[in-house]
């Protein structure tokens, strides 16, 4: 069996552990935590390109077969028809050519998205509540205050930052390649979210359930330094 890949990107604090949690539903489903793929990718070509030895022996076609190899060997273990990679910088540009380049199947992307303000204050509601942790805290920050906590998450570089140039990118360079998820859609009608999805990847039709929800999501959160980060309420609201 040929596994599909797609890519989850977009925004955080926008409902993307809701979503895969929903989708794992689904036997034919994974979606994945948050996955190191997208850096690990970027990484692995920066190595190649300075390896001495490299650039006196060139092999080109073995490091293309390397790279390809990647995402196919970091999910071999997975029997899944449709495999989701969650990572908000897929869109970043060096990352997304990398991702051209040498995703083992077409990119395809779901593109998480919400009113930029709220993704701001439930970040900086994050950070303020742990000024320990290891995305933005208080050695990076100062002061350590709301003001300053957003103008680091906006400024050029900073982690929403890159997330809006990701999203953006992507629905630039691969729009009819992509399926945007709107955070409140997803949490008032969430059936509609889901149609849309399969539709999107061509996926027979499965009845998915949005009481009692399992948080699919495995991410050991005081890694992060964020206990609870990936949390969902059992229950979609609104239904």
């Amino acid at each position: 069996m040929t596994k599909q890949f797609v890519y989850l990107a977009g925004l955080p604090r926008s409902g993307s552990t809701l979503l895969c949690s929903v989708l794992s539903q689904n036997p034919e489903i994974f979606a994945s935590s948050s996955s190191p793929l997208c850096s690990m990718l970027y990484e692995s070509e920066i190595l190649w390109r300075k390896q001495v030895a490299l650039g006196a022996n060139r092999n080109d076609d073995a490091v293309i077969r390397v790279m390809k190899s990647m995402i196919p060997s970091f999910y071999a273990d997975k029997q899944h028809k449709i495999v989701i990679d969650k990572s908000f910088h897929w869109g970043l540009p060096n990352h997304l050519e990398l991702l051209a380049k040498f995703s083992p199947t077409t990119p395809k992307f779901i593109v998480m998205n919400r009113n930029i303000e709220n993704v701001v204050e439930s970040n900086i509601r994050l950070f303020l509540a742990h000024p320990q942790n290891g995305i933005v805290n208080d050695s990076m920050v100062k002061p350590f205050n709301k003001e300053s906590i957003r103008e680091f998450l906006l400024s050029d570089g900073g982690p929403i930052s890159d997330c809006i140039v990701s999203q953006r990118n992507i629905l630039t360079k691969y729009r009819d390649s992509s399926y945007v998820v709107d955070y409140k859609t997803l949490c008032e009608e969430p059936w509609v979210v889901i149609e849309g999805i399969y539709h999107f990847l061509g996926l027979e039709r499965f009845q998915h359930w949005y009481r009692g929800i399992t948080n699919s999501n495995t991410d050991d959160d005081s890694a992060w330094g964020i206990p609870r980060m990936h949390e969902i309420r059992p229950d979609i609201e609104h239904l």
